[in-house]
């Protein structure tokens, strides 16, 4: 059985250029992450009696990178969201 799930994830980053956080252009809040939902789709299987998932592919398209502070999609690709965290 294969199924597509929406995954959200947090992901912190210590990779700000010049030490000043980068502010969300829609709230102005100062981030240093961004939250993440991408579509994955996932096999499900039974293994010794509990149930499983394992990733089988990932939907690029389906990927928004969200402000942690007021929920605003800011980003549709990993490399905007890259550039803006570094800048």
């Amino acid at each position: 059985m294969v199924r597509k799930l929406y995954m959200s994830v947090s992901c912190k980053t210590d990779i700000v250029g010049d030490g000043k956080m980068p502010r969300c252009p829609k709230c102005g809040a100062e981030i240093n992450s961004l939250d993440v939902k991408a579509l994955t789709i996932m096999r499900f299987f039974m293994h010794l009696g509990e149930p499983c998932y394992e990733p089988t592919e990932a939907q690029p398209e389906d990927t928004r990178f969200y402000c942690p502070e007021c929920g605003a999609v800011l980003f549709t690709s990993e490399e905007e969201a890259v550039k803006f965290l570094k800048q």
